[in-house]
């Protein structure tokens, strides 16, 4: 028996949780679907960030180059 699968949160909960935690780099794509239960996918171990945040210094670097 998978205990896990008991204590897991309303979908919703669970989708927002791991949406933060895939996108901030802590857990990659198949981590996620490994506590789904699901299949992995080639390329899920990679871990993602997002790209759309950066500090202000850097933007002013980019507009010198």
């Amino acid at each position: 028996f998978n205990l896990e699968a008991l204590l897991r949160a309303d979908p919703k909960t669970r989708s927002e949780f791991y949406r933060s935690m895939v996108s901030n780099g802590i857990m990659t794509i198949n981590e996620v679907r490994a506590k789904e239960d699901l299949n992995p996918i080639e390329g899920g171990n990679q871990n993602l960030v997002q790209l759309n945040m950066t500090d202000i210094n850097n933007l002013s670097n980019r507009d010198n180059n």
